[in-house]
């Protein structure tokens, strides 16, 4: 009898923790495959706030910038995830690798549990980092083909104004 207990308990936790991961694995690649083939809005059901808030906004400024010559030549993205780790209750992190027309590549996202949904957490000032780095990669690919608009990233990034005590700091 407590051998059939502990097999059902043990049961219990395995399926608990696989349906954790599929959720976490969903999530992770429905924001990514979304972002990567810049479809901000689609994204944003699985961003959390603090994501939505600066990085979304970003996003849809930059893809202003670019082009839809830039784009149509930058899609359609393929997205596999790699791996999923569950940190703890409340954080993990997905491996994805993201192929297009003109990238490939490893990434990871962050996701965060918050009242038992998962969301994944990438707000600024950790994307503004890889959004230069995009522009400046961008800007290189455009070199030499008149066809397409120059731009220059002054470094400013239109975000709404905030209450300075609602801000979070990583």
């Amino acid at each position: 009898m407590k051998r059939s207990l502990l097999y059902f308990i043990g049961l219990l936790l395995l399926v608990s923790c696989k349906n954790e991961t599929t959720r976490i694995k969903d999530i992770a690649y429905r924001y990514s495959y979304a972002m990567a083939n810049y479809n901000v809005g689609e994204a944003e059901p699985y961003a959390t706030l603090e994501t939505k808030q600066t990085t979304l906004i970003a996003a849809r400024n930059l893809i202003g910038k670019v082009g839809q010559q830039y784009i149509d030549s930058d899609t359609p993205a393929q997205i596999e995830i790699v791996s999923t780790t569950i940190v703890n209750d409340t954080e993990a992190f997905a491996i994805y690798h993201k192929t297009t027309p003109i990238k490939d590549f490893q990434d990871t996202v962050r996701l965060l549990n918050r009242d038992g949904l998962w969301q994944v957490h990438a707000p600024l000032p950790v994307a503004r980092k890889h959004t230069q780095e995009d522009l400046d990669r961008i800007k290189a690919e455009q070199r030499g083909k008149s066809n397409l608009k120059e731009f220059k990233f002054s470094g400013h990034l239109d975000l709404p104004e905030t209450n300075k005590s609602d801000k979070t700091t990583n």
